[in-house]
């Protein structure tokens, strides 16, 4: 399923992020894969704490609540780091390092709509 991500000034963050709800997919979510392309992200729901183990490039995470909410950013996490734990957090935007999340701040809400 692909999603669209805009911030609530209408602005769009991306049109092709991926969901991973399934167990497998939130798992795996994006291990191994050389690049994030044709991707703007991924989208893991129910997660509060993310693992960068097998990956091969740096990502920036964006820990959302269920109203949509930023509660927390890491910026440019290495591959083989864990992120911290936010109790809050529902669900995480997995997104290329350095792109997204120097747009963004922590209060902001965000719009997820679905594409297909």
């Amino acid at each position: 399923m692909e999603l669209k991500i805009q911030r609530e000034n209408g602005e769009i963050l991306g049109l092709h992020f991926i969901q991973a709800s399934s167990l497998k997919d939130r798992m795996q979510g994006l291990m191994f894969r050389k690049e994030l392309a044709p991707y703007d992200g991924m989208l893991i729901e129910n997660c509060k704490s993310v693992h960068t183990f097998f990956m091969r490039f740096k990502i920036d995470l964006i820990f959302l609540n269920d109203d949509g909410i930023i509660i927390k950013i890491v910026r440019n996490i290495s591959p083989y780091r864990l992120s911290g734990f936010y109790f809050s957090a529902t669900r995480v935007l997995e997104v290329k390092g350095n792109t997204l999340s120097n747009l963004l701040t922590v209060g902001e809400k965000l719009e997820i709509s679905c594409l297909s």
